[in-house]
């Protein structure tokens, strides 16, 4: 059937979408314009009316004991320094001024638990690593745990690592610039490329310039990994600073979202989205609601909210988790930023921002192109599949695998005709590769891509294979086969890398024996003790597992 000019460049179903979407968040401004004319008498109100419903309507409620209560103090806590102090860890803050004019906040924990460096900012000549968080995220989702023995970087320095967490452009610990006022249009003009150019090289710099290290160890979850996979592809010089790449959850190119109208509207266009939230930050008034909501039914709608955009049940977390790391799970990030992931997956492509919004070939085409691409939900066959055109790899074993899965090893890649296929569809029975349709071919330029087969530095993907964003498949193509890895995690979502209740079994081992690995100083002479998902470690975290156990057998005798 003809499309109607100009009418017909959206189907019936996107238009409804559409007008609910408008719909939906012009009311929503609308309650937050009136919530910051409110009082907090009546804020304070709201907060009591909701916890009342929810008991009334909930079989959950707010454990009374002093060991209970801690994922509430993790809750309440204001910052990274307030839960650092939980645990009795000490830390840095140090601030990093990019080459144009962002100032990012960096947090450091350089010890073990419970002692004080005399010289903060100097060296303390260990082998240093640094983790970087997910979008709309900041560095707290690193720390915000219930349990000491599944924090990383508690794990990491009790390991005698160095370790950092950077923070994004935009978010709570980096909302400042030289030269730009967070309240204006052009603070918020950034997207992954700025992220790849300035903020990713310009913080390892700083922490190699602090730590007088030769090298550090990067180690990224979802939109982290991003970050490092550009970042490395278009700075070759970096490659020589990072001595391994952990990539916790991978983000390059996702298939898309789970909701098919959602998903539809976003890659027919992308730019729809400064329509429907500005030109600034993204979701902004979750933290008024954050506010006003009570804990659990706050908890209640990001669930929700995670299961109709991804289809993540996240029945791997604690729901103790989940209200404690929840609170810390949203921070501030530009809009633009998530145009160009929708961008990303219109284009299936791994590419630099595509400036010429003003385009309207996303809009007439594209719906037909994301009918032809197969959909997030539809999980991409895992490298380890017997049926995926991946040959079954052979090399050097370093750990098993998760706990509840058969014996895996921590391989690299050898697969060259997998590498060269990336242009061509490829041969044998495995999933055909999909090339955008002639008509995006015909266009008069193509968004530059990230050359991220450039990338010198060894990789370690560790990823859920329940895990909606991520196409491993299309991922491995994308990265050089002679030093690329990968690790599937048996029914682990996105977010169940970082926050699930077995990542000190299924996830730390492989971490840690990949540092001991590759990073500077992993051998003997490093000091860094070796870790094992059964028995503990030699010495450092031990204590930890025990405390624990300890705690859960005067549980079970309550």
């Amino acid at each position: 059937m003809a499309r109607v000019p100009v009418i017909g460049r959206l189907s019936p179903h996107e238009y409804i979408a559409l007008v609910a979407s408008v719909s939906i968040l012009a009311f929503e401004t609308l309650l937050r314009v009136i919530i910051v004319f409110l009082p907090k008498s009546v804020i304070d109100w709201c907060y009591g009316r909701s916890r009342i419903l929810f008991h009334r309507f909930s079989t959950h409620a707010f454990p009374k004991s002093t060991e209970d209560r801690l994922p509430n103090d993790i809750r309440e806590a204001k910052d990274f320094g307030e839960l650092c102090a939980l645990w009795g860890y000490t830390y840095e803050e140090h601030v990093v001024m990019t080459k144009d004019g962002y100032l990012l906040g960096v947090h450091r924990i350089p010890e073990i638990k419970g002692r004080v460096r005399t010289r903060p900012g100097t060296s303390t000549g260990k082998a240093v690593v640094y983790l970087h968080h997910g979008l709309l995220m900041n560095s707290e989702v690193w720390v915000c745990l219930t349990h000491e023995q599944r924090c990383l970087p508690f794990v990491l320095a009790e390991q005698g690592f160095d370790v950092w967490m950077g923070n994004n452009r935009g978010n709570k610990y980096s909302k400042k610039s030289i030269h730009h006022s967070p309240n204006s249009h052009k603070f918020w003009d950034y997207s992954l490329d700025n992220f790849a150019w300035h903020d990713i090289p310009d913080t390892i710099e700083y922490i190699l310039s602090i730590t007088k290290a030769g090298s550090l160890s990067y180690i990224g979850f979802s939109q982290g990994t991003a970050q490092a996979f550009a970042a490395l592809s278009i700075h070759p010089q970096l490659n020589q600073k990072v001595n391994v790449f952990i990539a916790l959850a991978p983000a390059m190119s996702p298939a898309g979202l789970s909701q098919p109208i959602v998903d539809a509207l976003m890659k027919a266009s992308p730019t729809s989205m400064f329509l429907f939230f500005g030109r600034k930050a993204i979701l902004s008034s979750v933290t008024t609601w954050q506010s006003i909501l009570y804990p659990p039914i706050f908890t209640y709608v990001i669930d929700t909210a995670l299961a109709f955009l991804f289809d993540w049940r996240s029945h791997n977390i604690a729901y103790s988790q989940k209200l404690a790391a929840y609170a810390h799970l949203y921070s501030y990030a530009s809009v633009k930023s998530v145009v160009h992931w929708f961008q990303i997956m219109r284009e299936a492509t791994f590419q630099m921002y595509d400036d010429d919004i003003g385009s309207a070939w996303g809009v007439l085409h594209m719906h037909a192109y994301t009918q032809s691409r197969p959909s997030s939900v539809n999980k991409s066959r895992c490298k380890d599949d017997p049926n995926s055109n991946y040959p079954q790899p052979t090399s050097l074993s370093l750990t098993t695998g998760p706990s509840n899965s058969p014996t895996s090893t921590l391989s690299p890649i050898d697969s060259p005709k997998v590498i060269s296929s990336a242009h061509s569809p490829p041969t044998g029975g495995g999933p055909a590769y999909h090339h955008p349709p002639s008509h995006a071919r015909a266009r008069s330029y193509r968004p530059v891509r990230f050359p991220t087969r450039n990338i010198t530095t060894p990789i370690v993907l560790i990823y859920g294979t329940a895990d909606s964003l991520v196409d491993i498949d299309t991922m491995l193509r994308e990265l050089p086969n002679h030093s690329t890895t990968a690790i599937s995690l048996d029914g682990y979502e996105h977010l169940d890398v970082i926050w699930g209740q077995n990542i000190h079994v299924d996830v730390f081992p492989e971490v840690l024996n990949a540092l001991r690995t590759w990073c500077e100083g992993g051998g003997s002479g490093s000091g860094i003790r070796r870790y094992d998902s059964k028995q503990g470690m030699d010495g450092g975290l031990s204590r930890v597992f025990q405390e624990a156990e300890k705690a859960s057998i005067r549980a079970d005798e309550r």
